[in-house]
């Protein structure tokens, strides 16, 4: 019977010899597609990160408008809701005195 310690140490032999083989095959591969001035591909690299970049900046600002409008719509529905919670609480008094006012009457036309 094969010990369990060998058969993990063959499959880890095995799976890095095929991950260095396809590492090698793909750094070859990718070497032999950018020939040429290597400036000219670095310089192109750098103007597509700034382009890449620009829209990234672009969408941030976007969503930094979106937010602020919203800020400003949510603190006029504060503003509105504050408005509503003074009235009721006036209302409130007001009904609270009617009330007293009521109760002092009923209790002096009780006696």
């Amino acid at each position: 019977m094969v010990n369990s310690n060998i058969v993990v140490a063959v499959i880890a032999a095995v799976g890095g010899i095929v991950s260095s083989y396809l590492a090698y095959g793909y750094g070859k591969r990718r070497v032999h597609r950018h020939k040429g001035d290597s400036t000219a591909f670095a310089i192109e690299g750098y103007e597509k990160l700034l382009r890449d970049q620009q829209k990234e900046i672009s969408r941030k600002s976007d969503i930094i408008d979106k937010l602020e409008r919203q800020v400003d719509d949510m603190e006029g529905i504060i503003q509105t809701l504050k408005t509503q919670v003074a009235e009721s609480t006036n209302q409130n008094f007001k009904l609270q005195q009617e009330l007293e006012s009521f109760k002092t009457d009923y209790n002096a036309n009780k006696l």
